[in-house]
């Protein structure tokens, strides 16, 4: 029945997109072509060359998860307590590696343009920003696998508007770590 086609699902992400060997590479040719703190070094040409096919694989990594996530629980509506995890999983995956593209040296950018618009927003602004998507975070209610609204804990996690809250916290505290 479902239950073993569920399963075969699932091996066949572990086997293929979600493959540990295929994300540890990705993650490592975003941070080891330039990525991170310091901007990595090397040939000009043939980096942004490398960043460029890994950003775009990166990119189409995530929408390719995003799709099998959402794909497996319409697929698998009665099996709601094996998909949920699976769902939550892939999601931790994706945010790891959206944090590691966001992270990421983009070439495409210019420098410039990039450093000019960091210093436009204020402080205060951003502690504001903050606080709110932090009182958003702190209204969710306590992490089950279903909870008082009807909604899975899989699909409060990736709702744009926690995502939005999430990336708010993090670029604040990514910018109080580098004032420290």
């Amino acid at each position: 029945p479902a239950w073993g086609a569920l399963l075969r699902e699932a091996r066949a992400f572990r086997g293929a997109l979600g493959s540990v060997p295929r994300v540890v590479a990705l993650v490592k040719s975003l941070t080891a072509t330039g990525g991170g703190v310091d901007g990595g070094g090397g040939d000009g040409g043939n980096l942004d060359e490398s960043l460029q096919r890994a950003r775009a694989e990166a990119k189409a990594w995530i929408a390719a998860a995003s799709t099998w996530g959402d794909r497996l629980a319409a697929a698998f509506p009665g099996y709601r307590d094996a998909v949920e995890p699976l769902q939550l999983a892939v999601l931790e995956i994706r945010r790891g590696l959206a944090l590691t593209l966001a992270c990421a040296k983009d070439p495409s950018r210019d420098a410039r343009t990039a450093d000019a618009a960091r210093g436009k927003v204020a402080p205060d602004v951003a502690y504001a920003s903050a606080s709110a998507a932090a009182a958003h975070l702190l209204s969710f209610p306590p992490l089950r696998l279903s909870s008082t609204r009807g909604l899975s804990a899989a699909a409060l996690l990736s709702s744009p508007t926690t995502q939005r809250a999430i990336g708010a916290v993090e670029t604040v505290a990514a910018a109080r770590d580098a004032l420290a």
